[in-house]
């Protein structure tokens, strides 16, 4: 073997080698060391190799059960609709709650500006455009895109636009309700 880094000199594998024999038993443990001998690698990379294969065989199984009894098995830690709507909006009035209340108040002068001077715009553009400052935590700003949705400046397209600030990622466009 070209590498006998992890024997001992009385030809023991070291503890690592030990744990993983605890768990998947001797005569693994045996035909490890003897793939590894024949060919001539570190027992580490056939450790690695079978380990990975061992989860890539759990990975395919679970995602056949998943397949096969559905996806409200309790296999998979996706959320529901209704989670997921739950966590946005308790991210959202967290994120809101920490937020400075002046920079909130220009955030939303922000949006009513954009409103006033396009027919419709992204949030990445209020940011570029009125030179909105960054505050602390940039999810702010959602809560306050909520609060000019609800008082009536602006209203949600079925349209998106790449954004710049989120790795090209889809972004909804903003149709304003203040221009005829």
């Amino acid at each position: 073997m070209s590498n006998l880094s992890l024997f001992d000199p009385a030809g023991d594998p070291e503890p690592e080698l030990d744990s993983v024999a605890a768990r998947v038993g001797t005569q693994l443990r045996r035909d490890l060391i003897t793939l590894a001998h024949r060919n001539n690698v570190d027992l580490s990379t056939v450790i690695r190799i079978a380990l990975r294969d061992a989860v890539d065989t759990n990975l395919g199984q679970r995602a056949r059960l998943i397949n096969t009894l559905g996806p409200h098995s309790g296999l998979t830690n996706r959320p529901t609709q209704a989670q997921a709507e739950a966590q946005r909006d308790t991210g959202i009035a967290s994120a809101d709650h920490n937020a400075d209340p002046a920079w909130k108040d220009e955030a939303l002068a922000a949006i009513r500006t954009m409103a006033l001077t396009h027919d419709d715009f992204t949030i990445d553009e209020v940011w570029t455009a009125t030179h909105l400052r960054r505050p602390h935590e940039a999810r702010a700003m959602g809560a306050v895109v909520q609060r000019a949705r609800r008082a009536g400046l602006i209203a949600a397209t079925d349209r998106t636009r790449p954004s710049n600030s989120s790795n090209r990622s889809p972004m909804i466009v903003w149709r304003s309700l203040l221009r005829p």
